[in-house]
């Protein structure tokens, strides 16, 4: 089995929400938006229109969480101070954030969209013991929604904004 990695979460996490809850959103006729590996900066205009798409901006940035980022545990097994194991006994949790952006329309109700479009991904990550495209992941974190509130991107546009978080555990190195 492969080690647990960051990039290993990231890259899991981004063909997810890319490729397999993209075409469940999608074939139920809704639109899920653009969706990123990181968090990007949106200062203006023309940032919001590249970042998250042309009418009714959306979109999706996966980054690790802000806090408690990794919690690194010693199972049985270790070896202890100047002997290095030739098997990792070193599980981790990694945890991981997804901001999604969703532009205020009140005559389309986007509330309701963002709110199916967030408890969607969140139920989608649930349905898996781990989701498949995270390799090394021995097992995942109940995903959640964090918080779910407004925010104004670029001082011009107001966004239902929502965060999701997940994480798995597995081990980190092996010898």
């Amino acid at each position: 089995m492969a080690s647990l990695t960051m990039a290993n979460c990231r890259n899991g996490l981004y063909t997810f929400l890319n490729t397999t809850h993209r075409a469940t959103v999608e074939g139920a006729g809704g639109l899920l938006g653009l969706v990123h590996k990181q968090r990007r900066r949106l200062q203006n205009e023309t940032d919001l229109r590249t970042l998250l798409g042309g009418d009714r901006p959306r979109g999706w940035f996966i980054h690790p969480a802000e806090g408690s980022t990794t919690v690194t545990e010693r199972q049985p097994g270790h070896r202890g101070i100047g002997v290095q194991s030739t098997t990792s006994q070193d599980m981790t949790a990694m945890q991981w954030q997804i901001d999604g952006y969703l532009a205020v329309s009140d005559k389309d109700d986007s509330e309701q969209e963002a709110t199916d479009l967030a408890w969607g991904l969140v139920e989608a990550l649930n349905s898996y013991g781990v989701i498949p495209a995270v390799t090394g992941a021995i097992l995942q974190l109940p995903a959640d929604i964090e918080q779910f509130k407004y925010a104004m991107l670029g001082g011009t546009l107001l966004c239902h904004y929502v965060v999701i978080g997940v994480g798995w555990h597995g081990q980190i190195r092996r010898g």
